[in-house]
């Protein structure tokens, strides 16, 4: 009877990992740990300038006001990063945390499409980064799939850091138009049963007593 109602819980503990909805958590940067203007021209040589969208834009930003456009999740507010010069405009955001080749990064840009921008995901171990480019399309959000970078991220601790360069100077207030960068993490199915388990088992409990 002991080992019918074991295989019982078990099988309850699967059917709740399968049938109840997963739900992914959303981890937006909290700090700015480096921005650079860059030598790039632009509507505010020199200065920071994004905006709002809708909204107003471009306006010149002061530092402070830079760095929080880009924290946090998305709020219509962004910082604007043009490319094309010597030095072009950068900005790194850490997280709470570092993530893995499961999560999906997700760079939100508002204002046009089409602006590019080249991405750096810097190891945990501090060994150094991965870069690739990314450019928006008719969403303001831009969907990053890790998982072709399993090998690489995970054998180096996971991510701790992003950073975004801007690479063109399109749109209105020219550059990519930065307003979050946010990391969706989703429960590993592991995880989910080891929940699932420990709570029948105390509901189990409960039921003795």
């Amino acid at each position: 009877m002991k080992k019918l109602n074991c295989l019982c819980v078990l099988i309850f503990a699967v059917v709740l990992v399968t049938v109840i909805p997963v739900q992914a958590d959303v981890f937006y940067g909290n700090n700015v740990t480096s921005i650079i203007r860059g030598t790039t021209p632009g509507d505010f040589p020199g200065q920071y300038y994004g905006g709002t969208y809708p909204g107003s834009y471009p306006v010149i930003l002061t530092e402070a006001e830079a760095k929080a456009a880009v924290l946090g999740a998305p709020d219509t507010k962004f910082l604007s990063f043009p490319g094309g010069g010597e030095t072009n405009s950068y900005v790194e955001v850490s997280f709470p945390g570092t993530f893995f080749s499961s999560a999906d990064l997700i760079v939100t840009e508002m204002a046009d499409s089409n602006e590019s921008a080249r991405l750096f995901l810097w190891f945990a171990d501090l060994s150094g980064n991965l870069q690739f480019n990314i450019t928006t399309g008719a969403s303001n959000d831009i969907l990053v799939d890790l998982s072709s970078y399993s090998a690489l991220i995970d054998g180096k601790g996971g991510i701790y850091k992003v950073g975004v360069m801007g690479l063109d100077q399109n749109g209105a207030s020219k550059g990519f138009d930065l307003d979050a960068v946010g990391v969706r993490v989703v429960p590993e199915p592991l995880t989910l049963l080891l929940l699932s388990l420990g709570l029948v088992g105390i509901a189990g409990l409960r039921r003795k007593h």
